[in-house]
């Protein structure tokens, strides 16, 4: 399958300009382990009911193998769940051109996963005011998806702002910030575990019970832990099934090391508390020096499986790109798909022609190929 080129506005943040063409089959693969990697993490965690209706717009990750998708991490809070649908409008345009005829996939509004959060841990009251809270949150890459996030529930009649973190206090029994009070925050921020001083007042705001903060903390150890992917990789050991999808993984520790070392270039090694890529290394390129200071040092070894690569355009160029999957997840239940397309050893949206790319999904028929999105 090729990436095909999209007239994409030049509006659009964060968008490749490309759609990335798959068998529907793959669709349904992904789904389905979704699901099954989710109920095993349901089981270790014992996470309730309130900490899954909290976990808004968590990631599943995927490189695609030849034999089916892979499983590279899981995230919270992702991001991009709001730039989505227009990116899908321009796409949908002109593969109408390209298949002759596209089925529509209904997709909920991404507002809608807000409301229910607030209907499963607010139930029979009324939402009035929503924060979107992040460090510094015009400084960041995905601003306009947070602004997104407010132009649709203010469609809806709600209240809604971008705030920072660091304006946010509590006066009378609750959260706000310089614009009144908050019933509910949906946290942007990466620290996960609300434990950095500028996430102090949301933190007890989130602890003493005066707003709903999602995601937050039990939704990142319930998902998002990288030493979850350990408990998920013995679990695959011990032939659970739904989970083919999960990659060997094993702890970087001194009596490991030995044969990680030997076995590098066929291993990624990613710290515990990661994210974005961040501090992610290719046993491939790792130096001795390098491997040697991840040794216990909370950091995991997971065997490397090369994501899809495709060729597009790039100014009068042909480009060779990479591209990963993401499906979005209301807790673990999926919400969307979209393709990540990259250039460098990680995904990244910084160069031109990266960022995200929507899926069409393909499906023989009695009239050749059929194409929805």
């Amino acid at each position: 399958m090729l990436l095909h080129e999209l007239d994409v506005s030049p509006d659009l943040p964060l968008t490749s300009g490309t759609a990335l063409f798959l068998e529907r089959a793959q669709l349904d693969r992904l789904v389905e382990t979704t699901l099954s990697i989710g109920r095993v993490l349901a089981e270790f965690s014992g996470a309730t009911p309130e900490v899954h209706a909290a976990g808004l717009f968590n990631s599943f990750d995927y490189h695609l193998a030849a034999d089916g998708p892979r499983l590279i991490e899981i995230n919270t809070n992702a991001g991009g769940a709001f730039l989505q649908q227009a990116i899908l409008e321009d796409a949908r345009g002109v593969v109408t051109r390209l298949c002759g005829s596209i089925e529509r996939r209904e997709v909920a509004p991404p507002a809608s996963m807000m409301l229910a959060t607030w209907a499963a841990l607010r139930p029979g009251r009324m939402l009035s005011s929503v924060a979107v809270v992040d460090e510094a949150p015009e400084l960041q890459p995905l601003y306009r998806d947070m602004q997104g996030a407010v132009d649709a529930l203010r469609a809806m009649g709600i209240d809604a702002r971008v705030s920072d973190i660091q304006s946010l206090r509590i006066e009378g029994a609750r959260l706000v910030d310089g614009q009144g009070p908050i019933d509910f925050v949906y946290n942007r921020a990466t620290d996960f575990l609300l434990a950095d001083p500028c996430s102090t007042t949301l933190r007890e705001a989130w602890q003493a019970g005066l707003a709903v903060v999602a995601p937050n903390p039990d939704v990142y150890r319930a998902y998002a832990d990288k030493r979850l992917l350990l408990r998920l990789a013995a679990e695959r050991c011990n032939s659970r099934p739904g989970l083919e999808a999960v990659l060997p993984t094993v702890e970087v520790t001194a009596g490991a090391a030995p044969e990680l070392w030997r076995e590098r270039k066929s291993l990624v090694f990613k710290p515990f508390n990661g994210f974005a890529s961040r501090g992610v290394v290719l046993g491939a390129k790792i130096s001795r020096r390098r491997f040697d200071s991840l040794v216990d040092a909370g950091f995991i070894a997971q065997s490397y499986v090369p994501p899809i690569t495709r060729m597009a355009g790039q100014g009068e160029a042909t480009t060779r790109f990479k591209a990963d999957i993401r499906v979005w997840t209301h807790g673990f239940t999926p919400w969307y798909a979209a393709a990540r397309r990259y250039r460098g050893q990680v995904s990244g949206m910084r160069q031109p022609g990266e960022g995200f790319a929507p899926i069409i999904w393909l499906a023989p028929g009695s009239q050749g190929v059929s194409c929805s999105a």
